[in-house]
């Protein structure tokens, strides 16, 4: 199949899935290589794709510790392939497995390196909202008003609200929102 289709990530992944399956990380590690090879860098989300699996791989069984197997791949990894895609990638890993100093101090980086960000912003946000720290995400939300320009301020403070009221505190989100709300009203009526 891989010989049909060798830009097909799909396929390599499942390739690297196979090997996993077996216990031959190694020869997973040699796949996902293989794959990054061959998909040319034209094709950014079938490359991407395997590099979200191969950071997995070593998240999961990276030698010598995962932690510096991960560091070591994302490092090479962001010199490869879209910077900003690839810290929402390992965001959404560390979150997934539950690794909350990772996830921490990947948020970090990443709004730091990124402030014009807005996806990245709302991801340190309802990584606060999650952990319960509604005082951080306030924090966390004027820090973002503060650096993201003013076109953006909208959806940034519509998506906390539902983050709030989703995951979080329902009455501050219900409130953000009438705020909002009262706020368009005086501006449509003066």
């Amino acid at each position: 199949l891989l010989i049909a289709s060798p830009r097909s990530s799909f396929l390599w992944v499942r390739y690297m899935a196979f090997h996993i399956s077996c216990g031959a990380y190694a020869e997973a590690r040699e796949v996902a290589e293989r794959a990054i090879v061959a998909i040319p860098a034209s094709e950014e989300t079938e490359r991407m794709n395997i590099w979200a699996a191969y950071l997995n791989l070593e998240n999961k069984y990276g030698t010598p510790p995962p932690e510096e197997a991960v560091k070591k791949l994302f490092t090479r990894a962001v010199q490869l392939s879209n910077a900003k895609h690839l810290h929402m990638t390992l965001i959404s890993m560390y979150e997934r497995n539950g690794q909350q100093q990772s996830l921490e101090d990947a948020l970090k980086k990443a709004a730091k390196k990124f402030s014009y960000s807005t996806k990245v912003w709302l991801a340190y946000i309802r990584a606060a909202i999650l952990k319960g720290n509604s005082e951080w995400a306030r924090q966390l939300l004027d820090r973002a008003t503060q650096a993201l320009p003013k076109h953006k301020h909208i959806k940034i403070l519509m998506r906390t609200a539902l983050f709030e009221m989703k995951e979080g505190n329902p009455e501050r989100g219900r409130t953000m929102f009438a705020h909002f709300i009262r706020v368009a009203l005086e501006k449509k009526n003066p």
